[in-house]
């Protein structure tokens, strides 16, 4: 991709669905319809931005250097104009309102059926610019939800050690942790029996990993990582560009590592 293509927001706004998903991104224009199943926030967040410029969303988030690395793969070219103005107005009158809508029902409803209730002063927005608008407020208040618990495990992963009373309490006990034998060698075939939301293991980097207890709390959404269940997830965890924070605390879920196959 030498060449440098330059686009207008109409021609971006023209790729707004799962089969074909641009975004703006700091005035660069990037598909990322071959991302989406891989995205940790999950799918939901690109198709609410599909078509309209998610810097402000992207930003929120606090994304790593990876991540922002793996971005620029996905690069078309730049953007060369500026969004319209009703445009604009639309997300200033929207957001308070859909920031609330977030908070009280951690779920906002179906763009469809909201924008044909959103007013500006005496007249009705146009759908499409209360489409666009609310797709982005939604966006960001999802952005921000990841974003805070990133945090929030963050704080939990460097606070001292808990008392035992409070391990015994926890998803994961330490203590039972310190038992674990991580020498144990398991088949791929072992692996793929643990597939469900009770029970699920995963392959990265040649060890097992059990993130039962995690599914929760990942941020990218248990879905992730219930796709992956019973497989090898290397390639999709490496592409991601995980932390080195998240990194470390993957290796608290370790159980094992798998049986390697015989060489032909």
């Amino acid at each position: 991709m030498s060449v440098q293509h330059s686009y207008t927001h109409k021609e971006v706004a023209k790729h707004n669905s799962a089969e074909d998903l641009w975004v703006v991104i700091d005035g660069k224009v990037v598909d990322v319809t071959a991302f989406q199943r891989k995205h940790p926030g999950g799918e939901e967040v690109l198709l609410d931005m599909a078509g309209r410029d998610a810097s402000a969303a992207f930003e929120d988030v606090g994304h790593s250097d990876d991540a922002k690395a793996l971005l620029q793969t996905f690069v078309l070219g730049t953007i060369n104009d500026e969004p319209s103005e009703g445009e604009q107005e639309g997300v200033e009158n929207v957001v308070s309102k859909t920031e609330e809508e977030i908070k009280e029902e951690q779920e906002t409803a179906p763009v469809e059926e909201t924008t044909e209730i959103l007013r500006t002063g005496e007249e009705s927005m146009e759908k499409g610019d209360a489409d666009a608008a609310f797709a982005e407020a939604q966006a960001e208040g999802l952005a921000a939800a990841i974003d805070q618990q990133i945090e929030e495990n963050l704080q939990a992963e460097n606070q001292p050690d808990q008392p035992e009373e409070q391990d015994n309490e926890a998803p994961a006990p330490s203590s039972e942790e310190k038992k674990v034998d991580k020498t144990t060698v398991y088949s791929m075939e072992e692996v793929a029996k643990h597939t469900s939301v009770d029970d699920c293991w995963l392959v990265i980097n040649g060890k097992v990993v059990d993130v039962t207890s995690y599914l929760d709390s990942h941020p990218g959404g248990d879905d992730v990582l219930l796709e992956a269940a019973g497989t090898d997830a290397t390639e999709e965890f490496e592409d991601i560009g995980h932390s080195d924070d998240a990194i470390e605390q993957m290796e608290k879920f370790v159980i094992g590592i798998v049986e390697s196959k015989p060489a032909e």
